[in-house]
């Protein structure tokens, strides 16, 4: 399971935010295990590679072409 705490694990449950990948690993919608890890740590920076991440999470997640 992602290091998430349980009341942001159930929100992102809640959201559909939340699936396996072909190993079954828990990942972001959209985003491989390495992104997936790499998303919780930028979570509350700005930056640049975080704002990808979150663009390609969200475009599978609420299957849009882009943002």
């Amino acid at each position: 399971m992602l290091n998430l705490e349980r009341s942001t694990r159930k929100l992102l449950t809640l959201q559909n935010a939340l699936c396996s990948d072909t190993a079954g690993q828990e990942v972001f919608v959209g985003l491989s295990r390495p992104e997936s890890e790499r998303y919780i740590e930028l979570w509350s920076e700005a930056t640049d590679e975080f704002i990808e991440l979150d663009r390609k999470h969200k475009r599978t997640l609420h299957k849009m072409d882009d943002l």
